[in-house]
């Protein structure tokens, strides 16, 4: 009986303290910020714009390829209460597309990339030093033409899961929408995409920037 009352009188304090903790842990997760000021929950969201110039590097077990693209993308981002910063890409285009070497195509081919699968949600992360987005439900369909006639079309996805494919690009402070937008940047390493008959990997390298899109704000993470 004595135990049992022990139990009984502490919970309530037992009930603060995990409070405490995952306050303390909520408080630790990456948030955005516009112009300094921490993002609102959302919906809606703060809207924002998101360019930069991408190269797609494709490793199979025989051979590689590469391709570099100009991307474009709208979307938004949202701090929801008791977790990390979020966003969402709903919107991308991606053009102006040039064959490397290796190539996607055959000579004389023309390369075009094509976004679906939108939204493409995000989350921030903290890896040791550095801030990450983790961006799944991503899909790209690398097609090649011949003149107006498509001869060959392959996708590459997110797929979920323990070892799933996905994006994890680096995040980098700056200081100006218009001069030094805030970017983040895929490397060797942080993330790839599979390809629809499991024999190929698509990483998607580059720098992404990032800004307000109604009044061209300041986009950063903090951790509050």
């Amino acid at each position: 009986m004595t135990s049992k009352k022990l139990l009984l009188s502490l919970a309530p304090l037992l009930v603060a303290a995990s409070f405490v903790v995952m306050s303390s842990a909520a408080q630790a997760a990456p948030h955005w910020r516009v112009n300094g000021v921490l993002a609102p929950a959302g919906p809606p969201g703060t809207s924002v714009l998101e360019w930069g110039v991408s190269s797609l590097y494709l490793t199979t077990a025989s051979s590689n390829a590469e391709a570099v693209c100009q991307t474009a993308a709208l979307g938004t981002i949202e701090n929801p209460l008791g977790g990390a910063g979020l966003s969402a890409t709903q919107a991308s285009t991606v053009f102006d597309c040039e064959d490397g070497t290796p190539s996607f195509c055959a000579p004389g081919n023309t390369i075009v990339v094509a976004s679906e699968s939108l939204p493409w949600p995000w989350v921030l992360e903290k890896a040791g030093p550095e801030f990450k987005a983790k961006i799944t439900g991503v899909r790209l369909v690398v097609e090649c033409f011949s003149g107006t006639t498509e001869v060959s079309h392959e996708g590459y996805s997110y797929s979920g899961g323990a070892g799933g494919y996905y994006l994890w690009p680096t995040y980098h402070r700056r200081t100006s929408c218009n001069l030094h937008p805030s970017y983040f940047e895929g490397k060797p390493g942080t993330g790839a995409l599979n390809s629809d008959n499991n024999n190929a990997l698509l990483e998607v390298r580059g720098e992404l920037k990032v800004c307000g899109y109604d009044e061209e704000e300041l986009i950063t993470v903090t951790e509050p």
